[in-house]
């Protein structure tokens, strides 16, 4: 698939937390959002695991239980505000998603997927797990409930009948994620989240109305 990207730069010393006066960042959000996922009826859902721990002391690439909880509460306090219920952690999908978060390449692999990319002029640049899922949240003002077009990825994350979630954040070499070897960017982040049963079902004007509640 084809993926718009929305080019976003911004000095860090601008935002909330700040970083060393000179620090630039660029966010990367694929225009396309989550792919359209036709009538599920078909699928079966993946057992929700609602609660297990992992060892904090993990390498960069590990998500350990407090990134868990950066991710539900980042998607929960969006959901509380449109009537769904809280998504539950579920290891498999977040394996899914950790795996193609590692390969390094920004465009989707499933549906019911939404993904982002923070870079960084600094190296050994944070992860920043509630700036990514705030990326998709801020898009809730461009929902047309007529259209039902527009905050791909926001729609996926208050879709009602989205019941489980996996992510991961993964620490991409230099040149990679669209960007050249070389280049200024010392920092790529690649977030990838997994929901299931996956949302943004077509057809729209069947699914859309009972499952996304601006």
């Amino acid at each position: 698939m084809k993926l718009n990207i929305a080019i976003l730069l911004a000095a860090l010393a601008a935002t909330a937390s700040a970083s060393p006066a000179g620090d630039i960042s660029e966010v990367a959000v694929d225009a396309d959002a989550s792919e359209l996922l036709v009538d599920p009826r078909a699928e079966l859902p993946v057992a929700p695991r609602a609660s297990f721990f992992i060892d904090a002391r993990q390498d960069t690439n590990g998500t350990s239980q407090d990134e868990i909880d950066q991710w539900l509460t980042a998607h929960n306090d969006e959901r509380a505000q449109h009537g769904p219920v809280p998504l539950v952690w579920n290891q498999d999908l977040q394996n899914a998603a950790m795996s193609w978060a590692s390969r390094c390449v920004y465009k989707h692999n499933r549906g019911g997927q939404n993904i982002a990319a923070r870079y960084n002029t600094r190296a050994n640049f944070p992860r920043e797990i509630d700036r990514a899922v705030g990326q998709w949240n801020n898009e809730r003002g461009e929902y047309n409930a007529t259209t039902f077009k527009g905050a791909g990825h926001w729609t996926q994350v208050v879709w009602k009948h989205s019941r489980n979630l996996g992510c991961a954040a993964y620490s991409c070499p230099q040149g990679t994620l669209g960007k050249k070897p070389g280049d200024k960017w010392k920092s790529l982040w690649y977030y990838v989240c997994n929901y299931d049963p996956k949302g943004n079902v077509v057809p729209a004007s069947k699914y859309y109305p009972s499952n996304v509640q601006p």
